[in-house]
This record gives structure tokens, C-alpha cells and sequence, in this order.
């Protein structure tokens, strides 16, 4: 009994001097990268007088980048944490101070932050991917940069008329409305007034004229401003006339000098040409028509035995205006 209980004091002064390892705090591994300017050793005593055994973490690197030391902390659970501590400002002999403050604040709050907040739940399982197939994009319509297939054309003009009997001259308006075709193709209808003068010895002679027309033509464009059109065009119509004898015109005549007035039926066939200037974009198109042919029938204002004026022979016109399309 006595050399047992000898035994256990031996035991137990044993005890009393050799500490196990699990009763003391692991060691802090500490790691400075060459060239840093921090002394391990150094920095190492000022650690341990800022952390604690429960927020120590367990590896600390540090490494130098430019005139800032970066920190890499490990911790037990897995976590890192990095930071950056500038020493742009701080003496040489202070960095290992400094950085060991940083090096401490940033583990206490680690250790806060861990204890304050619950751990993360894990993330409900995804579904299976499901394969959906695109939808067919929408038949979206181009917009067209064709002409339409038919326009609508308006124009009015004003120029000059000469019939080739007795150099008849008259100014003549007109009028037009027709329909053009992408193809180049152009048909028309219009309405035109003349009106001409002439002064004889023995009087003043008027003449005045009213048709309809009809034409038909190719149009072809020299570029997108310029247009040239040709083609035949029928008038129809009537010619009026009238005349104002002198106070002695018919005292020596054997037979009245002038008729007081007269009409006659008018038709006229004539080839014209016209050219269309496009002054801008949604602007409206100069145009410069002439044309040239003859008079099928018409009327004859005479003086006398001669013709005073008259709407016969070759017809000669020109005509300035504008146009709409």
C-alpha cells in the first residue's frame, strides 16, 4: 500500500511541471515575405500582446505591395480574411506596432461577426435544368424602298402658244392630273384656256380657245432629281372669236369687214416633252414642257380677204410650272 501511494505522487509531481498540448493555445504561424521591412520576431511580440487565445487566428502573411502591407489572416474555421495597411506615413521602428493593431482589430471583429450571426442555412436543391426551345423570332415586314406601283401627279403650268397661220401668239394656262406607273409608263388629263390678240387696219381681232387633252408617255429618270418624259397628247376643244371694226371699215367695203363674233370646234395633235427638276426632298418638281404639231381643225379670224388671226397650221408651245407626285 505504501509503494502505491508513492507512485501516485511521483505521477502527480510529474503532472505538476509537463504541461499536455492541448492546454495550451497553438502557436501563431507568422509569415513575412522577404523585402516587407517587418521583423518576424518583432511583430510577433506585439501580437501577442493583441490577440487573444479565443480570436487569434492561426496563419498570418504578409506581404509588401508598394508603399501598403497586405495581410492574408486564417482562421480555425476555414475562414480568411485580407487587408491592407497602409505605412506610407509611419517611421520604420512603428510598422511592426501599427500592423500588429490592425492585425488585432480585424480578428476581434471576426470573432463578433461569427458569434453574431446565425450560420448560413444550406440552399434548397436546384430543379433539373429544363430544356425550353426558343420561340420563333416575329415576321417583322421590312420596311420597302420600292416605289409605290402607281403615283398620283398634279401640275399646273403657264407659257405661250404659237399657230404657225398668220403668227397667231396667244398665252395659254393648263392644267393636268395623271397617274404614273413604276414600270415609266405616264397617262394624263388636263384643261387649258388661250387667249391671243391681233390688230388689223381694219380693226382688233380676239381670239380665245377652251380644251380638254389627253396624253400618254414614258417618263425615264436620268437620277433621282432629274426626270425626262415623252409622248403624244390629244387637245379638244373650241375656239371663240371676235372682232371690233373700225368707224369707216366698212364704208367703202362691198361686204361687211369684220363678223361681230364666231366659234368653231378645235383638235390639235402634238408630241411634248417634258423635263422635271426635283427641288428637294418633299418638295415639289420644276417642270419644263415643250411641245410641237399641228391643228387638225380649227378656226380662221379674217379681215377683209386675209386672215387676221387664226388657230390653224403647225402649233408651237411652251410652258413653265410646277408639279406634285
Amino acid at each position: 500500500m505504501k509503494r502505491i501511494v508513492c507512485v501516485v505522487a511521483a505521477a502527480l509531481a510529474v503532472l505538476a511541471h509537463v504541461s499536455p498540448a492541448w492546454a495550451e493555445p497553438r502557436p501563431l504561424d507568422v509569415s513575412v515575405e522577404v523585402g516587407a521591412g517587418i521583423e518576424t520576431k518583432v511583430l510577433e511580440g506585439h501580437l501577442a500582446v493583441e490577440l487573444e487565445p479565443t480570436t487569434a487566428p492561426q496563419k498570418v502573411e504578409i506581404a509588401r505591395q508598394g508603399a501598403s502591407l497586405r495581410v492574408r489572416l486564417a482562421y480555425s474555421d476555414g475562414s480568411e480574411e485580407r487587408l491592407t495597411v497602409d505605412v506610407t506615413d509611419v517611421a520604420d521602428d512603428a510598422a511592426p506596432r501599427v500592423l500588429a493593431l490592425a492585425i488585432g482589430e480585424a480578428a476581434r471583429l471576426h470573432v463578433a461577426r461569427s458569434e453574431r450571426l446565425p450560420p448560413a442555412p444550406l440552399p434548397a436543391p436546384l430543379p433539373p435544368p429544363r430544356v425550353v426551345a426558343p420561340a420563333p423570332p416575329p415576321d417583322v415586314p421590312l420596311p420597302s424602298t420600292r416605289e409605290p406601283a402607281v403615283r398620283a401627279l398634279l401640275s399646273t403650268s403657264i407659257g405661250a402658244r404659237v399657230f404657225s397661220a398668220a403668227g397667231s401668239l396667244g398665252v395659254e394656262p393648263r392644267l393636268a392630273f395623271g397617274l404614273a406607273h413604276r414600270s415609266g409608263f405616264i397617262a394624263d388629263i388636263g384643261v387649258s384656256y388661250l387667249t391671243a390678240g391681233a390688230s388689223d387696219t381694219l380693226g382688233d381681232v380676239r381670239l380665245h380657245t377652251i380644251g380638254a387633252s389627253l396624253g400618254a408617255g414614258y417618263e425615264l429618270a436620268l437620277s433621282s432629281r432629274v426626270r425626262v418624259r415623252g409622248g403624244p397628247r390629244l387637245d379638244v376643244g373650241a375656239a371663240f372669236g371676235s372682232g371690233t371694226a373700225n368707224a369707216n371699215a366698212n364704208a367703202n367695203a362691198t361686204r361687211p369687214a369684220l363678223a361681230s363674233s364666231t366659234s368653231a370646234p378645235l383638235a390639235s395633235l402634238v408630241g411634248e416633252v417634258v423635263v422635271s427638276v426635283r427641288l428637294g426632298a418633299r418638295q415639289p418638281w420644276l417642270l419644263l414642257a415643250l411641245d410641237a404639231g399641228g391643228v387638225l381643225r380649227g378656226l380662221d379670224l379674217r379681215a377683209d380677204d386675209r386672215t387676221a388671226l387664226a388657230a390653224l397650221g403647225g402649233s408651237f408651245g411652251g410652258r413653265l410650272g410646277i408639279g406634285f407626285r
